[in-house]
């Protein structure tokens, strides 16, 4: 989990070493960690858009598609780097530094959810959880705006298409990005307090050591 984080500290710490070229930096991080580095890089608001115009087939791509990644030629995405590399050392130096945080920000939260959703019984028992959250609740208005006025949300975590559903994990991804750590931290301690509650139904049942997921109340609105 902190590889990433190790990685990108190294390599601005020996900022000096680069020139301050930022194309150095991005095509450092890439040698070290590969295409991880690169599915961050094309979910990332502040990089998405130069990452995306460089695929000419991404119309056919749901999220990042590793089958359609693995032909992009290694010059293309090599240009995707210094690319971005070149729109970063336009920035200042505190907004470089803004960015390469979100960077590791959003692969801390990434592997974060990732965890959270094994641990609670599948993607759409942890998505109904989401929905009643106080903090990821508000992302759900991207599904709702895809579906027909008047969509019941009901059982909302078995609604999602597959590949509504790696879309929307990037959605609820920047929601949390976008948040205070404090708020981060506050979410992920009702998710696991929800965990405890359920584990704890579960033996209560007798059902062993799978979770069920408990269905928290509706909130209001």
């Amino acid at each position: 989990m902190k590889a990433l984080l190790f990685t990108i500290a190294a390599i601005l710490l020996g900022g000096d070493a680069f020139g301050h070229e930022q194309s150095k930096r991005f095509r450092s991080v890439y040698e070290s960690r590969g295409d991880k580095f690169m599915e961050v890089l094309y979910w990332l608001p502040e990089t998405r858009e130069i990452f995306r115009s460089h695929i000419p087939n991404h119309g056919d791509w749901v999220g990042f598609e590793g089958g359609y990644w693995k032909d992009v030629p290694a010059d293309t995405r090599l240009k995707i780097l210094d690319e971005l590399g070149s729109s970063w050392d336009e920035l200042d130096g505190d907004a470089v530094d803004r960015g390469w945080k979100r960077i590791i920000r959003w692969d801390l939260i990434a592997r974060q959810l990732e965890v959270m959703v094994s641990f609670i019984d599948g993607e759409e028992a942890f998505l109904s959880w989401a929905y009643q959250d106080e903090l990821l609740r508000p992302a759900f208005v991207w599904l709702t705006n895809r579906r027909p006025k008047g969509f019941a949300m009901e059982n909302i975590g078995g609604t999602f298409a597959a590949g509504e559903t790696v879309l929307f994990r990037s959605v609820l991804i920047e929601r949390l990005l976008d948040s205070s750590l404090e708020q981060q931290f506050s979410c992920f301690s009702r998710f696991y307090r929800h965990l405890t509650a359920a584990q704890k139904k579960r033996a209560e049942s007798g059902g062993g050591d799978r979770i069920a997921p408990v269905t928290p109340p509706t909130p209001p609105g």
